[in-house]
């Protein structure tokens, strides 16, 4: 593995992606419960999706590096596959 196509290492605070996340899905929470009228699961799972993208994108781009598409494909993968895991929680290993 080549470090230009993988990330290698711990490269977040799980102390801040804990706060980031819960600060998302609270505003998550607070768009649906105020919406004036129906949110529908496809809908949450594209907008979820699609912040994501635009994450990954935004940091492909000032970093000038595509490893992060390969991190988000590889993290997500993980995360889907084993559910109940939390890295954040944890941290490496």
């Amino acid at each position: 593995m080549s470090d230009d196509k993988y990330i290698v290492g711990p490269v977040a605070d799980p102390i801040v992606v804990r706060q980031l996340t819960s600060r998302l899905m609270q505003t998550y929470e607070d768009f649906i419960n105020s919406f004036d009228g129906r949110v529908n699961y496809s809908e949450g799972f594209m907008a979820a999706h699609n912040f994501h993208v635009f994450v990954v994108e935004h940091l492909v781009q000032e970093t000038g590096n595509p490893v992060w598409r390969n991190g988000a494909a590889a993290t997500f993968e993980r995360r889907m596959k084993n559910p109940g895991e939390y890295d954040t929680k944890a941290g490496p290993g």
